[in-house]
């Protein structure tokens, strides 16, 4: 009896310390780099991305190119897990609403529509930017850069008073043409 007490005290401990969460370590830029991460080292190909898996807390990291010159220096602390943006790259996290019955009128009453210019063309959409510079963002969107959108809404649970769900997910910014676009081939929201 003495051993399952004891157990069940620290289990919540043992959750705790091993808390922590996934993280891509994300090389959008056109040349390869080298991130060292608590000592550990990979090596990214330019456009590529490693999802690995910290703990919790502080962790160091260093950003080189291929010639070993140091680009990036710091820390960065986690809590659940999130983007590393080793190469500076530009960001955004697109909000979208998702509704068996979903029109134009309606999504321009749910999302905070702002234009997001790329290129010549302009998109009608809800989305946060992301600072450049900031190496380390915590994840705080339900879609991350190896997902897509899911095309229906069927068998997810929507509140009683709602009839609509909002969904978010990151996208690198000069992918986001290519994104947006399968969303849409996709059936749509």
């Amino acid at each position: 009896m003495k051993r399952i007490n004891l157990l069940l005290t620290l289990l919540p401990l043992l959750l705790l310390l091993s808390c922590g969460g996934n993280v891509d370590i994300d090389n959008a830029g056109e040349e390869a780099l080298k991130v060292t991460i608590d000592g550990q080292l990979y090596l990214l190909k330019a456009g590529a991305r490693e999802n690995i898996k910290l703990e919790q807390g502080l962790h160091s990291i260093q950003v080189a190119d291929i010639k070993n010159e140091i680009l990036r220096d710091t820390v960065f602390q986690l809590s659940k897990g999130g983007l590393l943006n080793v190469a500076r790259a530009e960001y955004l996290i697109w909000k979208d609403v998702f509704s068996p019955e979903s029109t134009l009128a309606f999504r321009k009453e749910v999302l905070n529509t702002q234009e997001l210019k790329i290129d010549r063309k302009i998109y009608q959409i809800d989305y946060e930017a992301l600072a450049p510079y900031q190496i380390y963002v915590e994840s705080k969107w339900d879609y991350g850069l190896g997902e897509d959108f899911p095309t229906k809404v069927y068998g997810w649970e929507i509140d009683k008073d709602q009839k609509y769900m909002i969904k978010t997910k990151l996208v690198r910014l000069d992918e986001f043409e290519k994104t947006y676009l399968k969303a849409l081939q996709g059936g749509g929201n």
